[in-house]
């Protein structure tokens, strides 16, 4: 994987320091620090999870090759 090339971040793995340094370099609030980091993300992956989906078709907006009429 290449090197970052964003001024102020080096590196090229998800690190506690790249993370910090990516969001200093982009001026953005730190919000997974915020709420616990890396200590609470290990925390969470520790216990059971689900994946929640939704699959939906909007025929109106064409999003399913079908050959239901249009009329809006």
């Amino acid at each position: 994987m290449p090197e970052a090339t964003v001024e102020g971040v080096e590196g090229n793995k998800l690190t506690e320091d790249f993370c910090k340094n990516m969001f200093t370099a982009f001026g953005d609030r730190d919000r997974f620090n915020e709420v616990g980091g890396w200590s609470s993300f290990n925390s969470a992956l520790s216990k059971p999870w689900v994946l929640v989906m939704s699959v939906w078709d909007d025929v109106r907006e064409g999003s399913q090759s079908s050959t239901h009429p249009i009329s809006v």
